[in-house]
């Protein structure tokens, strides 16, 4: 899907071996099987020179997140935001893509996204809108998963999306057991005990003008990406229940797309004006 890209999403500042492009390199998580970018455009690779072991973009936001944090002298709850909606365009290729265009977000800013790109009323998505962008993306089918709108997987069913991604109950409970462990009982407002926590994360009581529940659209290699940012998490966050943190991530919305030899990390509002109303 070729972004009508309409800005300078990030300068970031320091240098890779595998390319000639400026990016921010990280020591974080690494991935061997999903192909990062289109190496065929922007690596020279040869079973003499393979390409390196690719950094998931996560961890590759999350650091910029971090480092945004301590340079600005914001907490890191504040600089989530601020960094998603600048975004960031980089031609690293030592930066992983995902099997298809990867969204995470709660369940009324997905439907945003939803309404604008997926075009729920049964027809199929605009060509290109759900690019599969994996190694192997011939044989990959996007996939959601989600808790809180039962009638969201049932909708998305007719666009060719399935539930997969085995491991993401085990990492939304995971999200919840930290909470639990760290005796967290304050968020966003109105939660003031873990069971609203667990209920915000859980569900969404269908008024549009709230927020709630939590969806993934997508995966790495198959797998949900919820437990790596529940470990970036703790890296980085400057308060070990982050609660208010990890629901301003789902409501500001995560967007992460390869296209064009360039991968795309933004929020889902900076995605959705950066496409354009061509997607619609």
């Amino acid at each position: 899907m070729a972004l009508k890209t309409k800005y300078s999403l990030g300068q970031t500042t320091t240098t890779s071996t595998s390319t000639s492009s400026t990016t921010t390199s990280t020591t974080s998580t690494t991935s061997t099987t999903t192909i990062c970018c289109d190496p065929l455009v922007l690596c020279t690779t040869t079973t003499a020179n393979p390409l390196p072991p690719c950094v998931n973009p996560i961890d590759f936001i999350f650091d910029i997140i971090n480092k945004f944090s301590i340079t600005n002298g914001i907490c890191f709850k504040d600089s989530i935001k601020e960094v998603l909606d600048n975004g960031f365009i980089t031609n690293d290729c030592n930066v992983c893509c995902p099997d298809c265009t990867y969204v995470l977000a709660d369940v009324i800013t997905f439907l945003k996204y939803a309404d604008a790109v997926l075009n729920l009323n049964g027809s199929l998505p605009p060509l290109g809108a759900v690019e599969k962008t994996g190694s192997n993306a011939s044989d990959i089918d996007c996939c959601l998963n989600n808790f809180g709108f039962s009638g969201l997987s049932e909708n998305l069913e007719l666009v060719g999306f399935e539930t997969c991604c085995n491991n993401f109950n085990q990492c939304v409970y995971n999200i919840i057991q930290h909470f639990a462990d760290n005796n967290c009982e304050t968020g966003p407002t109105g939660i003031t005990n873990l069971a609203q926590i667990i209920k915000r994360l859980l569900t969404w009581d269908g008024d549009i003008n709230s927020h709630g529940g939590i969806v993934e659209q997508g995966a790495f290699d198959g797998n949900s990406q919820l437990c790596l940012i529940l470990e970036n998490f703790i890296k980085f966050s400057d308060d070990p229940c982050f609660v208010e943190a990890f629901f301003d991530l789902l409501t500001t919305g995560l967007v992460i797309e390869c296209f064009d030899g360039q991968v795309f990390i933004g929020s889902i509002d900076l995605y959705l004006d950066i496409i354009g109303p061509s997607s619609t």
